[in-house]
């Protein structure tokens, strides 16, 4: 819907031009619930954040954006839609699920002074490899795969994987 009168003015106007008896359509009929997914990534009613920040990405082509940019952005916009569907674990998830497999842990919602240890050296860990692992030419979810790989190796029992592999494949 387009106007040709200032926001000003169409402020003043609002209250009798969209009264019950003259709007076809009310205010609540305009809205709907939608999950974080669908505000993020998209649904059949919905376009989606991501879809119209890289329709506007798309369109700056002869803008000032370089390569280099264009891809970093792109891979921060594959995490969060990534994280916002579900198909990776957001760091709180992580922490949570940490915290809840320790074997120190009695499920009693203590959190001990070796558990946060624990927990800290594990998020040092993880951001150490994750940081040279978004060094190379692999997106995000991708990277993060390699490094939890990685630091499975190291402790089996200390890492769980965020991201299923078959999920960032396309299976």
């Amino acid at each position: 819907m387009s106007t040709d009168c200032t926001p000003e003015e169409f402020t003043k106007c609002m209250p009798e031009c969209c009264s019950e008896s003259k709007c076809q359509t009310k205010t609540e009929d305009q809205c709907q619930l939608m999950s974080i997914d669908e505000i993020i990534n998209g649904s059949a009613d919905f376009p989606g954040m991501i879809p119209l920040i890289n329709q506007y990405l798309n369109s700056m082509e002869d803008m000032d954006l370089d390569v280099d940019t264009r891809c970093t952005i792109s891979n921060y916009l594959n995490l969060i839609s990534h994280r916002a569907s579900g198909k990776s674990e957001t760091t709180a998830r992580w922490m949570r699920t940490f915290v809840l497999h320790h074997q120190d842990y009695k499920q009693d919602s203590v959190v001990s002074d070796r558990i946060n240890y624990d927990l800290m050296q594990a998020c040092i860990d993880r951001s150490k490899c994750c940081m040279s692992a978004t060094k190379t030419n692999l997106t995000i979810p991708e990277a993060l795969i390699k490094s939890e790989n990685y630091l499975n190796k190291k402790n089996p029992f200390t890492y769980t994987n965020t991201m299923r592999e078959d999920m960032v494949n396309g299976e």
